[in-house]
């Protein structure tokens, strides 16, 4: 009798960019035979760039790069890893304000304003920011 075993694992996404704070859930798929355990560990090669959680989900911490691994407990040997980077968000200059808080754009004295800003290509990221409105229009 053949004891079951676990032959390949794979990881996704094999690379991510993200900023300090982001998280990030990786997936690990596990090739094994019929009753073999499933079980895996995650580790980071730099858990002061990026963390990882018993679960596979990556926080950012500072800029740099870290290799994530997940490894079989079953069959240690079998691993897989996916690089993170931890970048800089766009300096403030390319961000687009996504909607404003006056209606039709008119702005009355006293009025408090929301402005959401959300930098060219990163939708998960947003900035939230109040003024209060000194114009004289009404």
């Amino acid at each position: 009798m053949t004891t079951p075993t676990v032959s390949g694992l794979s990881v996704t996404p094999t690379n991510a960019t993200l900023f300090a704070g982001a998280t990030r859930q990786l997936t690990a798929q596990v090739i094994a035979d019929p009753g073999a355990s499933n079980a895996v560990t995650w580790t980071s090669s730099t858990p002061n760039v990026a963390s990882v959680s018993a679960t596979g989900v990556v926080t950012a911490l500072a800029l740099g790069s870290a290799t994530i691994t997940v490894r079989s407990v079953l069959v240690p040997s079998v691993s897989a890893s996916a690089t993170i980077t931890v970048g800089t968000p766009p300096p403030l200059t390319q961000w687009t304000a996504s909607s404003l808080g006056a209606e039709g754009g008119v702005s009355y004295r006293g009025m408090v304003h929301d402005l959401w800003a959300t930098p060219t290509g990163h939708a998960r990221l947003s900035l939230a920011q109040s003024y209060f409105s000194t114009r004289h229009d009404r």
